[in-house]
């Protein structure tokens, strides 16, 4: 492609460089000018088209120190105090139960209550007195 922009009518070349410094995204350029995004910066470079702002000096948000252990426990301490207190103003006579959907079901197929071995009958009288 080394010969593509010396090719390139200069009304192509001129609405590149319109377009460009107008502030439109990469997006927006090669959507308008139907060319993709690989194209347009190789058209870029060899245009010596400005860049845009440099990444590298964007602003950054400040950083912050980690927090120690002392102030990770009171951290700990105090989520602790607001969960108990929520806990003591619940109601007293709220109930927590899982619904019943949520309960696993049992179904015993083929059971009938007892062995048909003598010890699986004296384990299943065990407790019958």
């Amino acid at each position: 492609m080394p010969r593509t922009v010396q090719t390139a009518c200069k009304q192509f070349q001129s609405a590149l460089r319109h377009v460009w410094a107008s502030g439109s995204s990469i997006a927006e350029v090669t959507q308008y000018l139907s060319i993709s995004k690989d194209q347009f910066i190789r058209l870029r470079s060899v245009l010596k088209l400005e860049l845009r702002l440099d990444r590298s000096q964007r602003a950054k948000p400040p950083r912050h120190r980690d927090p120690t252990p002392d102030e990770i426990a009171a951290a700990c301490a105090a989520l602790r105090a607001k969960h108990f207190e929520q806990r003591r103003n619940e109601d007293p006579g709220r109930v927590y139960q899982r619904p019943e959907r949520d309960r696993p079901q049992y179904r015993l197929e083929g059971f009938t209550g007892g062995g048909e071995n003598e010890v699986e009958k004296l384990l299943d009288n065990f407790c019958d007195e």
